[in-house]
């Protein structure tokens, strides 16, 4: 019979060889992993022009005459993910948010938590996601145990709507942790401005984000500029957008501006983009037809003056041979079922999904990207 002491030992041993067990709760018992600064390796999707050590999408010193909204939201970390590799075994991770915070129509995992990708050979392949504790700030969790030990790169999408003010990368001890090689890194650069639904509202989880979507499909470094509840198209915007030197810009801002701030924002907004960055295509999309538009004739026809401001704007650049200029509408952009939102506005993930299907091709005939990028997925 072995005695209890000896079982101890066993149980121990095994732990040593595997990232964790579970205990009779359900919880993870961890072994030590070593932990990286999130910030030496490579961070994706973050504006240059923010300082160092922080995972914000606007700095602080651009705030001059923005709205509140855009500067609350500027410190969410959504669309920034961090691309590394390694050979462990076990991939943890720890993070801090600035506060937990809570949405009604979104989860938990999307709002504060992180998703993991891999990269399989092909493509980035989802491998799991993060889930913060409830109503905790500091959050530490083991993504993935029993993995083959090949040096394989990887990436950690950063929440959607919480600041994030930390984040370490955790492997086994003996193992690697580097930066992702040149090679696994985006050449191509795209900005995308818009409203709560590009900031993510409502995927379920980081990744499912349509900018973040398309980054994967397309292989392009994507910014993403949405804010909630703003994005109404501030002349400012324009020079902050202008201070990323993309390779396209999107303009995605339909939704919360008003028609009347359309007539009147609009065309200066996108001629000061173009003075700023003459030769950078722009990509204009139509605001998604809200589901109780189709019902509330009020609302319906308020959507229908937005795009048709918006489209009289792009007809009157093209009218003044204006380059470089692109158009989609809102015909297709979420599909025809009537399915794709969690409350008539917000995209669920199916409806993140039909966006990035319609902008990819645009995108990747603007950029000229190889003929196989341009279809749906």
């Amino acid at each position: 019979m072995r005695t209890e002491k000896t079982k101890r030992i066993i149980l121990a041993a095994f732990l040593l060889v595997s990232c964790f067990s579970f205990d009779s709760t359900g919880q993870d018992v961890k072994t030590p992993l070593k932990y990286t600064r999130g910030e030496s390796l490579t961070v994706s999707g973050r504006p240059p022009f923010t300082r160092p050590g922080h995972f914000h999408r606007i700095d602080s010193l651009d705030f001059t005459n923005l709205p509140q909204g855009v500067k609350n939201s500027s410190s969410h970390s959504a669309g920034l993910n961090i691309i590394f590799k390694t050979d462990s075994r076990c991939i943890g991770v720890k993070w801090n948010l600035r506060k937990y915070n809570t949405r009604a129509n979104m989860t938990p995992i999307a709002v504060n938590g992180l998703d993991l990708y891999g990269w399989n050979g092909r493509s980035w392949q989802f491998v799991t996601s993060a889930a913060p504790v409830p109503g905790s700030e500091n959050n530490t969790a083991t993504l993935i145990n029993n993995l083959d030990g090949e040096m394989r790169h990887y990436r950690v999408y950063l929440p959607l709507y919480a600041e994030l003010t930390g984040i370490e990368i955790g492997v086994t001890e003996g193992s690697a942790i580097a930066p992702a090689d040149p090679e696994y890194l985006p050449v191509k650069k795209v900005v995308i401005y818009g409203s709560s639904i590009t900031q993510g509202a409502s995927a379920s989880r980081p990744g499912m984000a349509y900018p973040s979507v398309i980054s994967r499909r397309l292989n392009v470094e994507t910014f993403n500029l949405g804010f909630s509840g703003a994005a109404k198209m501030e002349i400012e915007m324009a020079g902050i957008m202008a201070k990323i030197p993309a390779d396209s810009y999107i303009l995605d801002c339909v939704p919360n501006t008003s028609p009347a701030q359309l007539v009147e924002r609009a065309l200066p907004f996108i001629r000061k983009l173009r003075q700023l960055r003459p030769d950078t295509p722009i990509l204009m999309v139509e605001s998604i037809f809200r589901e109780h538009g189709n019902w509330d004739h009020a609302v319906g026809a308020r959507v229908r003056q937005q795009n048709k401001s918006f489209k009289d704007v792009y007809e009157q650049l093209v009218s003044e041979n204006f380059k470089q200029i692109y158009y989609l509408s809102a015909d297709k952009l979420t599909g025809s079922d009537h399915e794709a939102t969690i409350d008539g506005t917000h995209l669920t993930d199916l409806g993140q999904v039909r966006m990035a299907r319609q902008i990819k091709p645009k995108i990747s005939a603007i950029l000229q990207l190889p003929a196989c990028t341009r279809s749906g997925f």
